[in-house]
């Protein structure tokens, strides 16, 4: 009942997404011709984020530095690519539909909120080697077919949210919390479905002196994708393939197919501010942990076809801003690893 119930939504958004554009680009034409009389721009956050370097530090708590009370933005688009210069798993052909909209608010200057709201509607064409939702997440243990020609649609739903609260003039806290939820169907045999929910939770704290400011953050996330693969026609028996990295890749005759993709993440910042007179700097060091796991099957679990994807990145990253008059110049380099290790595991099952 929820696939049918799936296919049939898919199937009523893209039937009228064209008067859905046609309004969103009403709504676009008539905030870009009032823009230009207001203090606000489409710029705005772009500068705002030019002057308050925390909002990119992964620091919830930066958010009491922003130099705007309010500020909100809607904006909405659509991308079309078509043509064989593209990655072997992405489509050749692509309809991108989307709208953002997002919000800043201060409230006497003690809390501090932003909160951000996305959609993003997708039809891909001629994507092969594919069966999950985001085939470059940098798990090498993927599940794909080789069919081509066929559509795959992706829906996704994306919120955000933070918030700060300046306790004192030397202490700020604060935190942030990400959801997106995301579903996929391809339209022709061996048809995958995919569901993916995320959900990322992150404290963080700054400590405040008169020239300098040491910031800290936490995060923990869990991702959670299942891909069913179905065959609707009774004489058909497609082919499925498991690729495991390095071109190494096993393959399976069979109606159907399970598979469950979980990932957990732990990050960690510290993050330090120096001021002078006409300049600042903010110096960043993050380290990332994650851990993703697949599982086969359905009533017989296993992980005879796939394995765990162990990830580890550090970044450090120093930000320097200085302004003269109406004049702002920023410099800025960063240093990233990225690491990962892959674990196979070798089951055979034994009836009893």
């Amino acid at each position: 009942m929820f696939r049918t119930a799936l296919l049939n939504h898919l199937k009523m958004i893209h039937k009228k997404r064209a008067g859905f554009l046609t309004l969103l680009m009403i709504i676009a034409i008539y905030g870009s011709a009032s823009d230009s009389l207001n203090v606000n721009s489409f710029n705005t956050y772009r500068l705002l984020t030019l002057d308050n370097p925390w909002l990119n530090s992964g620091n919830a708590s930066g958010l009491a530095f922003n130099g705007l009370k309010s500020w909100a933005e809607f904006d909405a688009g659509t991308d079309f690519k078509k043509g064989d210069f593209h990655r072997i798993r992405e489509a050749g052909d692509l309809n991108h539909y989307y709208f953002n909209a997002g919000s800043l608010q201060s409230f006497d200057n003690k809390f501090f909120l932003e909160g951000t709201f996305s959609y993003h509607y997708l039809d891909e064409k001629g994507a092969q080697w594919n069966g999950i939702y985001d085939p470059y997440s940098g798990n090498p243990y993927i599940l794909a077919d080789s069919l081509s020609g066929t559509t795959f649609h992706k829906e996704s739903y994306e919120l955000s949210g933070k918030i700060a609260f300046k306790h004192s003039e030397r202490l700020i806290i604060g935190a942030g919390i990400d959801y997106y939820a995301r579903v996929g169907a391809k339209q022709k045999d061996p048809r995958p479905k995919t569901t993916v929910c995320f959900i990322n939770f992150h404290p963080s704290v700054i400590l405040q002196k008169d020239k300098y400011s040491l910031g800290f953050d936490l995060g923990y996330s869990d991702r959670e994708e299942e891909i069913n693969y179905e065959t609707k026609r009774s004489n058909f028996s497609p082919v499925f393939f498991m690729f495991k990295g390095f071109g190494f890749f096993t393959k399976e005759i069979d109606y159907g197919f399970t598979r469950f993709q979980s990932a957990h993440d732990l990050t960690a910042g510290i993050q330090f501010e120096k001021k002078r007179t006409e300049s600042k700097s903010l110096t960043g060091l993050r380290l990332d942990y994650g851990l993703e796991e697949v599982t086969d099957g359905s009533s017989v679990v296993k992980k005879e076809d796939g394995g765990e994807w162990e990830k580890l990145h550090a970044g450090l990253n120093h930000l320097v801003t200085k302004r003269s008059g109406n004049k702002m110049h920023v410099l800025g380099g960063k240093f990233d690893f990225h690491g990962g290790f892959g674990k196979e595991f070798l089951q055979y099952v034994i009836y009893v």
